[in-house]
């Protein structure tokens, strides 16, 4: 079974060969139901897979192939470049947990920066910090 196991998580990694990036996250309990293992055995080979994070979404703890999180970084990156990303809905969108967006931020190569429950990157931040020093600037000038 074990084998067969490994199998499964090596074919999951691989989806991205074969176009399947936008496919479903596997959760953990139904693999291991199928293939009558332990959940833990699940979890701790996937964890030992390149390619393959463990995540907490809807369907509670699920496998998620690069490509995956890779789509998923793509969205962050593009949203909170350009302003503030809820991080609820980006949550929903993406079928995740508060807990599995926060292990995908923890890992992601994205500087990200989270206040009040909203995503924004840095370089955001600094446009955005810029724009208010201006505005300030220019309404202390016109008092002057």
């Amino acid at each position: 079974m074990v084998s067969k196991l490994h199998t499964q998580l090596v074919a999951l990694t691989n989806r991205e060969v074969y176009g399947d990036v936008h496919g479903h996250r596997v959760p953990v309990d139904s693999l291991s139901r199928e293939l009558a293992v332990n959940v833990d055995t699940v979890s701790s080979m996937a964890e030992e897979l390149e390619g393959i994070t463990l995540v907490r979404g809807n369907g509670g703890l699920e496998i998620m192939t690069k490509a995956q999180r890779d789509v998923v970084d793509r969205d962050l990156e593009v949203g909170a470049t350009n302003g503030l990303v809820s991080k609820d809905e980006f949550a929903r969108k993406h079928g995740l947990k508060h807990s599995g967006l926060d292990m995908l931020l923890e890992a992601s190569e994205l500087h990200i920066l989270e206040v009040n429950g909203y995503l924004y990157s840095k370089s955001y931040d600094v446009i955005a910090s810029e724009f208010i020093f201006d505005l300030l600037k220019d309404h202390i000038d016109r008092l002057q």
